[in-house]
């Protein structure tokens, strides 16, 4: 297990830690794109964060992410409590390096658009070039 994947695991991201583990296992260091959608794409955000600096994915396709799964319950009736702080995600944004397009239907009920609106504008402002198709 690399210094990366353990670091994602002790900070209690499981699910990013395995994608990472499969990307080392099976790609010979070669940077690879990432699809993904829903909490997976939550994941594959997660993962291009964690490894930015290593140029470890070449490009990204996210439908339907979302940026902090308590923020999601809130804004669409699923959790009545007040969401956490900043997201931690939007926030790191600046790091990206990977290009990334983001796919997401207006009309969704189980991530608002507002999520991706949040990741397109964070990216943004961040110098990369990002692209959002809702």
């Amino acid at each position: 297990m690399s210094s990366l994947v353990a670091a994602a695991a002790a900070a209690g991201g499981a699910a990013v830690a395995d994608l990472l583990a499969a990307v080392e296992q099976s790609c010979c260091g070669a940077p690879v794109g990432l699809l993904a959608s829903g909490h997976a794409a939550h994941a594959a955000l997660c993962a291009l964060l964690w490894s930015a600096s290593e140029g470890r994915f070449g490009a990204a396709v996210l439908a339907g992410v979302y940026v902090c799964p308590r923020l999601r319950d809130l804004e669409t009736g699923r959790a009545p409590a007040a969401p956490a702080a900043a997201s931690h995600l939007v926030d790191a944004l600046p790091a990206l390096r990977s290009p990334l397009l983001l796919l997401h239907g207006a009309e969704d009920t189980a991530s608002p658009v507002s999520h991706a609106r949040m990741v397109h504008h964070a990216a943004c402002g961040a110098g990369g070039a990002p692209r959002l198709l809702t």
